[in-house]
């Protein structure tokens, strides 16, 4: 089974998708991580464009890891701010897919964005976020969907989430 978690920047994604993994007892791979280590490991500098260079490279690799563990039989917890253009890449997907959507309110959005510190690969900073357009941009992208309002986090029951990934994933 594949376990995504999604939702648009801002939206708790990460946070749930650290509780979640080791709850399933699964290995969490997540695009920021691979994207950081990258970013240090070459010594990039901090600047939009060289931000999406390398962030688009990390798609590509994210989605081996995905190809692998699915010719694997393995199961693993993708983690990142999937949007509508990768549904028809999970369409060809060979395995059971379960996604957790994370959303919030564009308010919260906006101000858990300008509130983060996060590291300079992401380049926040160069970008302007609205958090209508976000929320619209990054939907589910597959249809075994568990959706999650992120807004007040210490309400979310990880242990329900973890039940209901589990049964859609049988």
């Amino acid at each position: 089974m594949i376990v995504l978690v999604s939702g648009a920047p801002g939206s708790g994604k990460t946070t749930l998708a650290r509780e979640l993994a080791p709850k399933l007892r699964l290995p969490l791979i997540a695009k920021d991580d691979i994207k950081e280590t990258l970013f240090e490991a070459l010594g990039w500098p901090s600047d939009l464009g060289s931000s999406r260079n390398l962030g688009a490279g990390v798609w590509d690799v994210l989605f081996k890891i995905l190809d692998r563990a699915v010719e694997a039989d393995a199961s693993i917890v993708l983690e990142s701010n999937f949007h509508s253009d990768h549904r028809a890449r999970f369409a060809e997907i060979d395995a059971v897919v379960v996604e957790v959507h994370c959303f919030a309110p564009p308010a919260t959005l906006e101000r858990r964005i300008r509130e983060r510190e996060r590291h300079p690969a992401h380049v926040d900073a160069e970008l302007a976020f609205d958090g209508r357009e976000l929320l619209e941009a990054h939907q589910p992208v597959v249809d075994r969907v568990i959706h999650v309002d992120t807004e007040e986090h210490d309400a979310i029951d990880v242990d329900d989430i973890v039940r209901r990934i589990r049964e859609a994933g049988t």
